[in-house]
Parts: C-alpha cells; sequence; structure tokens
C-alpha cells in the first residue's frame, strides 16, 4: 500500500471486480448497478464488491460474483491492481481486478443490486464510458485493459 501516514492507510478499503470475457475475448460481461447501489446507481461496471474482513481478495470476488450474477466463476489472472483508486464518493479502495470464465447463464438474484447484465464490445464499452454510463472505478479497469 502506497500511502505517508497511518490515518489515511486505515481508510482505504479493499475491494475487488470480475471481467469476464467470451472465447475470443470480443466481448466482456458487465452488470448494471441496482437502485440499491450506494453510488453510481444503474451505471455498468464488472461484477465486484467490497473484501470483508478474514476474505482474500479471491475469496471476495468469488463471492460476489455469486451474489451478483447467481452461477459461480472460476478466477484467471489478475488483469490490474490499484494501490489506491478513489470511487464516485470519494472513498479510497485498494484493488484487484481478476479475469474469470463462467459455463451457464446469469441471473439476477437480487434485482435491488444488480438490475442487469450484458455482453458488450470494445466499442459499446466506449460508447457507455463517452455517456457517463460507465461507473468511474470501472472506466479505469477498462484504460488498464486498454479497451479504453
Amino acid at each position: 500500500m502506497k500511502t505517508s501516514n497511518a490515518s489515511k492507510r486505515t481508510a482505504i478499503k479493499r475491494g475487488c471486480g470480475i471481467y469476464v470475457f467470451n472465447a475470443d475475448k470480443s466481448r466482456v460481461l458487465l452488470t448494471q448497478r441496482g437502485p440499491a447501489a450506494r453510488h453510481e446507481q444503474f451505471k455498468w461496471e464488472g461484477a465486484g464488491g467490497e473484501v470483508e474482513d478474514g476474505e482474500t481478495y479471491e475469496q471476495a470476488a468469488e463471492r460476489e460474483f455469486l451474489e451478483e450474477m447467481g452461477i459461480a466463476v472460476e478466477l484467471g489472472e489478475v488483469i490490474a491492481e490499484f494501490d489506491e483508486v478513489s470511487d464516485s464518493l470519494g472513498t479510497v479502495w485498494e484493488a484487484k481486478i481478476f479475469s474469470g470464465t463462467i459455463s451457464g447463464t446469469p441471473t439476477l438474484p437480487d434485482p435491488t443490486k444488480c438490475t442487469g447484465f450484458g455482453w458488450f464490445t470494445r466499442q459499446q464499452v466506449t460508447a457507455l464510458a463517452q455517456n457517463g454510463l460507465l461507473a468511474d472505478y470501472s472506466v479505469k479497469d477498462f484504460q488498464k485493459l486498454s479497451w479504453l
């Protein structure tokens, strides 16, 4: 963690994200944040969330994906890491972003948490970002992935 004072260090939360790509990596699965999301309601993002106390990033990623998409994910490689990234509320996160694979079709177990999902091309992700419909931290993820 790159920070200079102890009070700032304790304020940093840990988060994870998961991006599932189709076989030829031309489309990515995104979820649409629901009305109960703490910020950026109805914006699109990769599945993910906060790492709870006692969890590894991997455990949190698998739990969050199951909660949001209703199916298990097999985690792949770490595709991005952030020592400090801020969300739209100014909360600072330390995050690991994973690739993942799924078999089966996602569902929406809790439509207040995630209200939709879909497979998006690079051009569609760019359009979401340009129109302010991609979550702030997902913009950073896609920049790391060279999709934006």
